[in-house]
């Protein structure tokens, strides 16, 4: 079996490209853009119509804003600038691929509220009543035109292509071709250096003909194999704000850097910058930078399935410690790199439940709310001591039994009960469960 293609992606700088160049460049976005949004108006107020063949059976597609958001992937361009009359420098190449991102953002637009008009469709199809609720959402959420103007340009191998550098000037060269009808076989040559990361996939895969391309750099897409998986182990993980990730294999990721930094550290540094200038986006990726590093040290050779702690809803209640700390604490950078790198390495990821697994014991399999006070663990039953974040991802690598729904609002972990693989019961050896709602009964 074929293994599935990841793709991954590197941003290369333009600043080894002279100032005509660049200035090019700069133009030839603008105008990119001023076509986009001109085309998003047209689909936008006048719909699009289409009519092809599919396995020998005619497909009819209609699209308009307020009810048939069945948008089409593809649409040609030589009827659209005739009914917009449009002028433009840019070739018929460059404006198929501004109809194509142009038709994925309002397929994007629309995604939420053709659900919504599916799930009524079928009710009244069905001859059932549409839910209250379903009808307000279908009223109040109705798409509104997206605004185009500032989109980087997607183009293909037939408007942009990258060639390595035979004379050694550069690592290679980035052409800009076939997008302007003023002069013929006109293009523009940028000049491209190679960092450790873009070494690192074209050492692990192979270049992709898709690239985005912004003002000041540009993104070069690449095809990852991923690495055969040899791993026997289950390993439970936990995220954390002192220790990024630790593994229940007595795997931890460094709590410091080379130069003293730690995610504690940035996340204050993060809390003193004022919002929106441009320090908070420095500190913001500085933050983005330590997870990913912390990540890397991390060995996944020999994991067959790693059992995550999912978490959500993390900052719902305000305190003192969520406010100066939690507040900037992003576990959706750790979830992402996690989720990264185990698709590279093709390890297994499960996503489990957060509810009690920091405050069980995993030797004795006691929860208690005091079993916890921030890095330390210490049981209440067993008095077994060992570090939280440890001790939390080795219940995830255990197979403990699910918690029916609601569990937690019996609030037991007060006092306390023992969680096993088979069951739930109190201290005296009572089995726990959920009372049923008036609902159920």
């Amino acid at each position: 079996m074929s293994k599935s293609v990841i793709v991954r992606s590197s941003n290369h700088l333009l600043k080894h490209a002279n100032t005509n160049k660049r200035l090019e460049v700069k133009e030839f976005i603008q105008e990119y853009r001023r076509v986009a949004q001109l085309y998003m108006d047209y689909i936008w107020e006048y719909g699009v119509t289409l009519e092809y063949q599919k396995k020998g059976q005619g497909v009819y597609l209609k699209f308009d804003a307020d009810t048939h958001l069945n948008c089409v992937s593809q649409l040609s361009t030589v009827e659209l600038d005739k009914s917009i009359n449009l002028v433009s420098f840019l070739t018929s190449r460059v404006k198929k691929c501004v109809i194509t991102q142009v038709l994925g953002v309002a397929r994007g637009t629309v995604e939420k509220q053709k659900k919504r008009q599916y799930v009524a469709n079928l009710c009244r199809e069905q001859k059932k009543k549409v839910p209250k609720k379903l009808r307000k959402a279908l009223r109040k959420n109705k798409p509104v035109r997206p605004d185009v103007t500032q989109i980087n340009p997607e183009l293909n191998s037939v408007c942009l292509d990258y060639k390595k550098d035979d004379r050694k000037c550069f690592d290679g060269w980035l052409r800009v071709k076939s997008f302007t009808n003023k002069e013929r076989n006109y293009s523009i040559k940028l000049p491209i250096r190679e960092h450790r990361h873009s070494k690192l996939l074209k050492s692990n895969g192979k270049i992709m003909s898709s690239f985005l391309l912004r003002e000041d750099s540009v993104d070069i897409r690449w095809e990852i194999t991923p690495k055969s998986n040899t791993g026997t182990q289950i390993v439970g993980a936990d995220p954390g704000l002192n220790t990024v990730l630790s593994l229940s294999d007595r795997q931890f990721t460094p709590e410091k850097d080379c130069h003293g930094h730690s995610l504690v550290s940035i996340v204050k540094k993060i809390a003193r910058k004022e919002k929106g200038s441009k320090a908070i986006k420095k500190a913001c990726d500085h933050r983005k930078n330590f997870i990913n590093w912390c990540g890397n040290q991390l060995d996944f050779s020999n994991i067959k399935e790693l059992r995550y702690e999912r978490n959500k809803n993390v900052r719902k209640y305000k305190s003192s410690y969520h406010s100066s700390s939690l507040t900037h604490w992003t576990y959706t950078l750790i979830n992402s790199k996690v989720e990264s790198k185990c698709e590279l390495e093709e390890v297994l990821l499960v996503q489990e439940s957060s509810a009690y697994y920091s405050q069980r014991c995993s030797q004795c399999g006691w929860v208690q709310k005091s079993n916890r006070d921030g890095k330390c663990f210490s049981c209440k039953n067993c008095d077994y001591v060992d570090d939280a974040d440890f001790n939390s991802s080795y219940n995830h690598q255990q197979e403990l039994y699910e918690l029916p729904y609601g569990f937690w609002k019996l609030k037991l972990n007060i006092l306390g009960f023992f969680w096993k693989k088979d069951r739930v019961f109190n201290d005296t050896g009572e089995e726990l469960a959920v009372p049923l709602s008036k609902n159920e009964e």
